[in-house]
């Protein structure tokens, strides 16, 4: 699979340092751990060490999402390929393990920072930004246990299968409200 731009942030985090480093979509690069490949590594390289110019914001951003489901060659790439990386490339990584549990050649690489789960109220003020009732938006929350991810995907499909009243037309396409701020502990 080849290596491509992102054309939107897949999670609140790519969002979110792609705001705060000013990075053009075409300058975001998304991955999964699992899928990230030794080509893939290869490939990047090759394409970040091109000249890169302010016309695509002023730094570049790669997130791997589950660094830690990386294959054991893709991990050693991976760390060969931090250790050249271009000026002005930012990489963030994710993880679902804790942080002692990463092997120190990563630890020696990146600084990390713990981010606690969303709790169900915070999940739920979420949802009532999309009209949904607040006894919908508490199950949805408490099966999602704080992963925003799904809330949305859930809330998303209740908002499509709901049922209409009588006399309503077809159901209009769903439009998520945009992410005004994000705020980390």
């Amino acid at each position: 699979m080849p290596t491509q731009n992102t054309p939107a942030p897949t999670t609140a985090l790519a969002l979110y340092a792609q705001q705060l480093l000013k990075v053009s979509k075409w300058a975001l690069y998304e991955f999964n751990g699992t899928d990230w490949t030794i080509d893939q590594v290869r490939e990047l390289s090759g394409t970040l060490q091109l000249s890169h110019n302010d016309m695509f914001g002023l730094y570049r951003l790669i997130c791997i999402h589950e660094a830690d489901r990386m294959s054991e060659p893709a991990q050693v790439n991976s760390l060969t390929f931090l250790d050249n990386l271009p000026r002005r490339t930012a990489v963030i990584c994710t993880t679902n393990k804790p942080l002692g549990d990463m092997e120190g050649r990563w630890q020696r690489r990146f600084k990390f920072t713990q981010v606690q789960r969303p709790t169900d109220a915070e999940v739920v003020a979420l949802l009532a930004r999309w009209a949904i009732p607040p006894a919908v938006a508490r199950g949805i929350a408490l099966g999602a246990g704080g992963n925003v991810g799904m809330a949305m995907n859930e809330a998303e499909e209740w908002l499509q299968t709901r049922p209409q009243p009588e006399g309503r037309g077809p159901k209009a396409e769903v439009q998520r409200p945009p992410v005004q701020a994000l705020q980390f502990a």
